[in-house]
């Protein structure tokens, strides 16, 4: 078994950035001024199969959006945390929260705000549009782009791990 192997077989929560890992990272809006966000269906559909392997899903974001939230809500996210200035310190009160060792997490990154995270987790991943030096941090670097399925194609992983 390599080491990534053993690494996905260890995960029991996924934590996920939004803009750039959930989102295609654009910021939309519209006449009115609102921020719009483009989320993948098959990420959520992902995120709702996790439950039947027992792997729960979070997701940390440093903006606090009512429209993030709905989205969570849909898919049934078992963590929410916005607006968050520190990602770090929010992913600590998870870890602690959550009862589990760091190298039980995996998390979902795309951006240098989340290199500190990536050093401590089981599992770093980047998306494959995600920044270089994030990736130079990561086990894993998906072959799709954030908001274009690459958070699926972690979930595939994690769950073709357990079968």
């Amino acid at each position: 078994m390599d080491e990534l192997t053993k690494k996905v077989k260890n995960i029991k929560l996924l934590v996920i950035g939004v803009d750039g890992v959930l989102t295609d990272a654009g910021m939309y809006f519209n006449e009115k001024g609102d921020l719009l966000r483009k989320f993948n269906r098959r990420d959520g559909m992902g995120i709702k199969l996790l439950k039947a392997y027992d792997i729960k899903s979070a997701i940390i974001s440093s903006v606090n959006s009512a429209i993030v939230k709905q989205w969570a809500d849909m898919f049934k996210v078992d963590h929410v945390r916005l607006g968050c200035g520190k990602k770090f310190h929010e992913f600590e009160k998870l870890q602690i929260r959550c009862g589990l060792k760091f190298s039980e997490i995996g998390y979902i990154s795309d951006d240098i705000d989340e290199i500190e995270i990536l050093e401590k987790v089981g599992l770093a991943v980047t998306v494959a549009d995600g920044m270089e030096v994030n990736k130079a941090y990561s086990d894993y670097v998906t072959n799709l782009y954030g908001g274009e399925g690459a958070v699926r194609e972690v979930i595939e992983l994690l769950i073709k791990s357990r079968r």
